[in-house]
């Protein structure tokens, strides 16, 4: 199956999200077995898993052929969830559109948007705990996200957990700023709508865009994609954790 890509076109400026996730070598043959195994579906083995005292799980495997063309394989579940999804997409993006305002129906899927956002952050958090190594349960790193948490490391906000990260050099300066710009949308659009030419607290992020919904458009699919670039070099924790629950 062939798709098409969303590089950029000749002699147009990329955005920030545009290019492609390579992954390593090792992760590359290491996903192929996850996702492409000959011996049998290793999808199904995952049956066998407690989902329900496991860790967050995200595997994701992009790749291209010679025409630059992508597709991407993904598997998310876990941290509490019965069951895990896989998916397969010709697309990065997690915001589509690119309306004039932020109405109901758009505002709905900014808000999903950003819940995709946190959950691979969540994931990497649990990686600079050393979740996947077993050095620390998902259920006690729960805990610091608690208000009511009594420790020094308490993690009660996504704001908290993104500082964590680029304290943690696990993600760069880049998807630090881009990351807190989506969240400075999504707690906006927590309490109301955005018309077409808002600025208000969104004057910095509005710049160069012709109206909200391009600005959003642009930097929630930016962040997400700095967010699993940063993740990329991390996710071999998470793929040695999954495939020895497999193919033990």
């Amino acid at each position: 199956m062939t798709y098409r890509t969303n590089a950029p076109l000749p002699g147009r400026p990329p955005s920030g999200w545009e290019g492609y996730i390579k992954h390593s070598e090792d992760d590359e043959k290491k996903l192929r077995k996850v996702f492409f195994s000959d011996l049998a579906d290793p999808f199904k083995r995952t049956s066998q898993i407690n989902f329900d005292s496991m860790p967050l799980i995200y595997l994701y495997y992009e790749t291209t052929d010679e025409l630059g063309n992508y597709s991407i394989d993904t598997i998310y579940g876990g941290g509490g969830h019965s069951s895990a999804t896989r998916g397969v997409s010709a697309e990065r993006n997690i915001i589509y559109d690119k309306s004039k305002y932020i109405g109901k129906d758009t505002r709905g899927k900014v808000l999903d948007a950003f819940c995709e956002i946190e959950f691979l952050i969540d994931i990497l958090v649990c990686i600079d705990f050393g979740v996947y190594e077993g050095l620390k349960s998902y259920k006690w790193v729960k805990r610091l996200y608690s208000w009511e948490s009594k420790s020094e490391q308490k993690l009660p906000d996504t704001s908290s957990r993104i500082k964590l990260l680029m304290s943690s050099d696990l993600i760069t300066e880049k998807t630090y700023n881009s990351l807190m710009s989506a969240k400075k949308i999504r707690n906006i659009l927590a309490h109301q709508f955005i018309p077409e030419f808002y600025k208000g607290e969104l004057a910095k992020e509005m710049q160069g865009y012709q109206n909200v919904g391009e600005a959003i458009y642009e930097i929630y699919n930016t962040a997400w994609f700095n967010l699993l670039e940063d993740y990329n070099k991390s996710q071999y924790k998470v793929i040695d954790w999954f495939t020895k629950e497999i193919f033990k």
